[in-house]
């Protein structure tokens, strides 16, 4: 495989920062792609592109890059679209990331991971978003098909469902198990039913940087879909069971039912199309271990 160039956008949150880190280790000298008219924190070991106050001006500094591959991981998460985030939904998940795409469609041989979530999907596969972040990266995704096939751009389409593990600040569900854990206070969670599925951000980014890899063997004006997803998916009980069967700390949670009677629980769609050549490294209970008692 040539020489390439990680072109990383998002790489302040939570994927991105660890994906940074971990692309530092494997020898790479990511380029940090920030905002329009944003300049970049210089990184360690990292390139930063210069403010661009165009998309010209941003395809000028990707022409200069040995075989750029883009991983788009910027986006802006709200379980629930409010006045008050609408702009950073439809900005970060979607503009932001049109932008990228328009940057590097003149780039010969242009390609791009560019990442979404699995609940742009029902259990069987229909396309079903969940909520209007999942809706804005369904329509990102039918934007960059649209690019890969009159642009000839390669880009896998890689869908991500829950992740954790490492230093993570999100309002999310392991992040505040893990709270609970450590103070030894009681959670409270729906329905101890719910499926969930859930990958080690060391398997994401092991992922990502095979992704980024597969694209290289993708045909001109090719997309495709494929998702990293963890080899188990489990209920909310059993999560909790298997983080009490830990040994060095009690996790109290009160669910409020078993059974929801008002809708459906979501489930996972189980017979995904998974990233050719990658599986995850860690099983649930190891990864589980590795986030409650060392990281």
């Amino acid at each position: 495989m040539p020489n390439f160039t990680i072109c990383l956008t998002g790489h302040t949150g939570y994927i991105g920062s660890h994906f940074v880190e971990f692309l530092k280790r494997r020898g790479h000298t990511p380029f940090l792609i920030g905002r329009e008219a944003n300049p970049t924190r210089p990184i360690l070991g990292c390139e930063v592109a210069k403010p661009w106050a165009s998309i010209v001006e941003l395809k000028r500094q990707l022409q200069d890059l040995e075989n750029p591959v883009v991983v788009n991981i910027a986006g802006f998460f709200a379980s629930n679209h409010k006045e008050v985030n609408f702009s950073d939904l439809i900005e970060s998940n979607f503009g932001y990331s049109i932008s990228i795409m328009e940057a590097i469609s003149d780039l010969p041989e242009a390609k791009m991971v560019n990442v979404g979530t699995s609940w742009e999907f029902d259990d069987s596969g229909n396309k079903s978003p969940a909520n209007f972040y999942a809706q804005l990266k369904a329509c990102n995704s039918s934007v960059a098909d649209w690019y890969a096939f009159y642009h000839d751009i390669r880009i896998i389409n890689l869908k991500l469902n829950d992740t954790f593990g490492g230093n993570d600040n999100r309002a999310k569900l392991l992040p505040m198990l893990k709270l609970h854990y450590v103070k030894g206070t009681v959670a409270e969670l729906k329905f101890s039913t719910q499926p969930i599925n859930l990958l080690h951000i060391s398997d994401v980014c092991e992922g990502l940087l095979h992704a980024a890899q597969q694209t290289f063997e993708l045909s001109p004006r090719k997309s495709e879909t494929a998702f990293l997803l963890a080899r188990e998916t489990v209920t909310l009980i059993d999560l909790v069971r298997r983080i009490n069967a830990l040994g060095q700390g009690m996790l109290r949670v009160n669910f409020q039912g078993d059974h929801p009677t008002e809708h459906r629980l979501r489930e996972i769609w189980r017979d995904a199309p998974l990233l050719e050549g990658w599986e995850p490294k860690l099983v649930l209970n190891q990864a589980l271990k590795n986030y409650f008692q060392s990281e």
